[in-house]
This record gives C-alpha cells, sequence and structure tokens, in this order.
C-alpha cells in the first residue's frame, strides 16, 4: 500500500483566505485611526497656544465663597486666634500635607471650639481630657458648644 498524501481540500483554503483577509483589515482600520488622531491632535494645540493676555490686565482672584470683607492674596483673615497659634496651625498643616508652608494659601484661620465662659483655655482643655478620659471616649470624638464656669 502507497502512504496517501494529506490533500489540501477547498474548506481549508477558505479558511486561511478568511484569516488572512480579516488581518489586512485589522491593520487597515489601525492605520486610519493613526491618521485620524493626527489629524485632530493639530486641533486640540490651538487653543492652548492661544496669546495670554498681558499680566497687568489679569483678573484679581475671586473672592473665595463665605467671605464677606474683600479677600487680600498673601493674607490669613484671624477669627479668634492669635497669630502665634495660627503660625503653629499653617507649620502642622503643611507638614501633615507634606508641603512647604510658602506653597499652601491660607485666606482664613477661625477657632472652632466651645464657648468658655470664666474657664482658661488651660482648664477647659484639662477638661475635656478628663471627660474623655472618663467616659472611654476620644477627645476627638467628644463634641462640646460651651465650658462655663458656675458658682454657688
Amino acid at each position: 500500500m502507497l502512504p496517501t498524501q494529506p490533500t489540501l481540500n477547498l474548506g481549508w483554503v477558505l479558511l486561511i483566505a478568511g484569516l488572512a483577509l480579516a488581518a489586512v483589515a485589522v491593520v487597515l482600520l489601525a492605520l486610519l485611526a493613526r491618521k485620524k488622531k493626527r489629524q485632530e491632535a493639530p486641533a486640540e494645540e490651538e487653543p492652548a497656544s492661544a496669546p495670554q493676555p498681558p499680566a497687568d490686565t489679569q483678573e484679581e482672584p475671586p473672592t473665595p465663597q463665605g467671605f464677606t470683607e474683600p479677600y487680600t492674596p498673601g493674607y490669613v483673615t484671624l477669627d479668634g486666634v492669635d497669630e502665634e497659634d495660627a503660625a503653629v496651625l499653617m507649620a502642622i498643616t503643611a507638614d501633615r500635607l507634606g508641603a512647604a508652608p510658602e506653597d499652601l494659601c491660607f485666606r482664613s484661620i477661625r477657632r472652632v471650639g466651645p464657648e468658655l465662659s470664666g474657664v482658661t483655655d488651660q482648664e477647659a482643655a484639662v477638661l475635656m481630657a478628663v471627660t474623655a478620659y472618663k467616659t472611654g471616649q476620644t477627645p476627638e470624638t467628644l463634641d462640646f458648644k460651651s465650658i462655663r464656669l458656675v458658682e454657688e
């Protein structure tokens, strides 16, 4: 018996031709997409290259929402905080953010805490710490509206 040679039937020929056609179509679509992307790129760059107005005609920065007094860049409005405490708060904020203090812009710093009546700041801090300790809470989870000295 003679060994039979493999025959290439019509089904295999059509399958290979179809795959080749699909590969050519994918390559053509990729080339068309690249060409279209190149044509759109200059249109996107044009607005960026528009001439900028001279520095002396630029607008003032907008006033932040919630501010009634005029905002002046480089100045901080202090409300219930002295300059030394404000400087410490700015340094802590810059440190926690990992940024240089001169890179940050503080518009206002106001005291947020309980209203004190007849009690110093240090006494109020001790009272808040003792209350947190006695209740088993952290001081950050407690909210004091006011601390007043009641005399009998």
